[in-house]
């Protein structure tokens, strides 16, 4: 088998399992909003998007090390992703606490955004300051 057939069938794969993934994640936001009611729905979503953009950006702050690494910066994101999940759970069940869920998001959205934005020139930690500022805002809104 040639070199050229291995890399042909090596790239093959390996799309697949790329479109696969990212077919799967769309796949389980949609199976999380789908019973929700449709003013929840558009709260989960950002809700998910965020989560996921601060998944993201521990590990790349893991990897930076140095003040990226900050014990306190850290754990904004982390709150946020721990309030993002728990405000997605109790609104597609409908809970009577979701209102409760989402003022405590938008508040540790906010300041893992302030967090985030104070690294001026990473552009990375301003797209995720700015992803937790459009979660605060929907999240605001669904407390009212």
């Amino acid at each position: 088998m040639s070199i050229q057939k291995i890399l042909i069938g090596f790239c093959t794969a390996l799309c697949l399992a790329i479109f696969a993934s990212f077919a799967i994640s769309q796949l389980s936001a949609f199976a999380q909003t789908k019973g929700a009611a449709p003013e929840h729905a558009g709260c989960m979503t950002e809700c998910n998007k965020c989560q996921s953009t601060c998944e993201d950006i521990l590990k790349y702050c893991d990897a930076q090390g140095k003040e990226h690494k900050d014990t306190k910066h850290v754990n904004a994101i982390k709150d946020c992703v721990s309030t993002c999940k728990l405000s997605k759970d109790l609104l597609s069940r409908g809970s009577d606490l979701a209102g409760q869920t989402c003022a405590l998001c938008a508040e540790a959205c906010k300041r893992c955004a302030e967090s985030c934005a104070t690294f001026k020139n990473d552009k990375k930690m301003q797209a995720c300051a700015e992803e937790c500022r459009k979660c605060e805002a929907t999240c605001q809104a669904m407390a009212k």
